[in-house]
């Protein structure tokens, strides 16, 4: 409908050309009728508007080589009028890996309100004889005249039987109070060069208070990367559209928008079977490959160049030279003669660990766009910012020199107690970030179990060894320093008889 306020309408064309057919020229067209309300007064006419389901682009991601990966959706909206609003037909958005999506409609148990039971019109608003569900003025006609009683019925529909006369009843004959589900729309053998506007065999009133997700099935057995939610082709969506009416004001367009955040991945097993009243419903279980074909999976050379250097560079920084690094002087001190050898092998791995650890964030946060959406990527984000840290505290450091009394300076003390143990307790955040960015890879890149298995195995022996290492140091010291304060005493006690 064209208004004042917004009296012009944008047409958006979408071409498909998956054969890369160059000099093609279009020369179909669109073809607009403009029609004057007054014209059909008298015809039922309501403007419509598009009602969006779906999830925000940003959360949507696919790992690759999932047969079957279902994302979800759930939408609510709170501005719908309490009459409800009818929705008529529905198109169904998702881009090439897409194979099924379905809106589920859970409408909550609802209680009759007490102006409804006790008005005995109001019954008869919604039966065949009376004014067929409408408090329109041009369709609602009760022996031609309009049934004026039905306005004081508004919100009723749902207290009587679902008819056609009245599409937003009840959707059973016995109990107006029981809660209930059904598709809005389905289409559970999605092609992305075959969308199409559905219209609904039996109109469905949609209110406030129903809660509405968007399922969308994708099958990414046959990409070798993630598949990010996007406007180019290649990336994925998971919108449903739905045409309603009536349609709300030019200023309230925007609140039968829902493009939720809330978004769940690998959500479910992807099985279903469409339950659109009036429309059939296959069960697509049965076209499936009962052979049980083979699982298909990435191999560290199929990923991309970028992941393949995040994971040497992070593994080889967390795993094993930062580890070394904080060994070396918390048990390996006394081993060195000179007592600059520990400190410069200490600083060449920590600064060593601090360049692989700059490749590997730089090179993730140029091809990843969620940064922040999950353990791995806030755990590290928090070592990033700890490794910067400790160089710069360490150039920091107080002076070492004894006091007159023979004593370390205090705030020296202090800081080697804070940069040991920031140290100690970065290399543990680090090994656990280590363990959690290994199960991503066959969680978003479609790697084997036994890759996952492997770099967490060789992980594992890393801090065992290490951890034993450290034991055995601190047992030999402590050992020594027994051995020594023994010595020193019974120095002590044959002077003393000497004497």
């Amino acid at each position: 409908e064209f208004v004042t306020a917004s009296p012009w309408y944008l047409i958006d064309v979408h071409y498909d050309n998956p054969n890369g057919i160059s000099g093609a020229k279009d020369k179909s067209g669109i073809k607009v009728t403009r029609v004057p309300k007054s014209s059909v007064a008298n015809e039922g006419y309501q403007s419509a508007s598009y009602l969006w389901v779906g999830a925000e682009l940003d959360t949507v991601r696919v790992p690759p080589r999932r047969e079957v990966y279902e994302v979800t959706a759930e939408c609510t909206f709170d501005n719908i009028p309490d009459e409800g609003i009818t929705v008529f037909s529905y198109l169904l958005h998702g881009h090439q890996i897409a194979r099924k999506i379905w809106t589920e409609v859970k409408r909550p148990k609802f209680e009759c309100p007490s102006f409804c039971t006790n008005n005995p019109d109001c019954e008869k608003c919604f039966t065949e004889d009376g004014c067929c569900g409408s408090r329109d003025e041009n369709i609602c006609f009760g022996e031609g005249q309009c049934c004026d009683r039905c306005d004081e019925c508004e919100a009723c529909e749902r207290c009587y039987e679902k008819t056609t006369c009245n599409p937003g009843g009840s959707l059973d004959t016995t109990s107006s109070s029981s809660s209930s589900s059904f598709d809005l729309g389905c289409n559970t053998r999605y092609d992305f060069d075959l969308q199409e506007t559905v219209p609904l065999q039996e109109f469905q009133k949609i209110y406030a208070n129903d809660v509405l997700t968007t399922h969308c099935v994708y099958d990414s057995s046959e990409r070798t990367s993630m598949a990010y939610g996007g406007d180019a082709t290649e990336d994925e969506m998971c919108i449903a559209f739905y045409l309603f009416y009536p349609s709300p004001p030019p200023n309230a367009a925007s609140s039968a928008v829902c493009l939720t955040e809330d978004t769940k991945l690998n959500a479910g097993d992807g099985a279903h079977t469409c339950n659109v009243p009036g429309q059939v419903g296959y069960d697509d279980s049965l076209c499936r490959d009962s052979g049980g074909s083979d699982q298909k999976y990435n191999k560290f050379g199929d990923l991309s160049t970028w992941l393949q250097v995040h994971i040497i560079t992070m593994y080889m920084a967390w795993g094993f030279l930062f580890p070394l690094g904080v060994l070396i002087p918390m048990s390996f001190r006394e081993a060195f003669e000179d007592d600059t050898k520990w400190f410069q092998l200490h600083r060449a791995l920590q600064l060593l660990g601090l360049l692989l650890l700059l490749i590997g964030c730089s090179v993730a946060f140029a091809n990843v766009s969620l940064h922040f959406s999950g353990s791995h990527q806030r755990l590290g984000l928090a070592l990033f910012i700890l490794a910067l840290f400790q160089p710069l505290n360490a150039f920091c450091r107080p002076s070492r020199e004894v006091d007159p009394d023979g004593l370390i300076p205090t705030f020296r003390r202090l800081w080697e107690i804070m940069h040991k143990n920031v140290g100690r307790i970065t290399i543990v955040m680090g090994w656990a970030n280590v363990i959690l960015g290994s199960k991503l890879i066959e969680e978003w890149y479609g790697t084997a179990p036994k890759m996952t298995k492997a770099l967490m195995g060789v992980q594992g022996i890393i801090i065992v060894v290490l951890s034993l290492v450290t034991i055995w140091r601190y047992m030999k010291r402590t050992g020594s320093k027994s051995i020594h304060k023994n010595l020193d005493s019974s120095r002590d006690l044959d002077m003393k008889q000497m004497t």
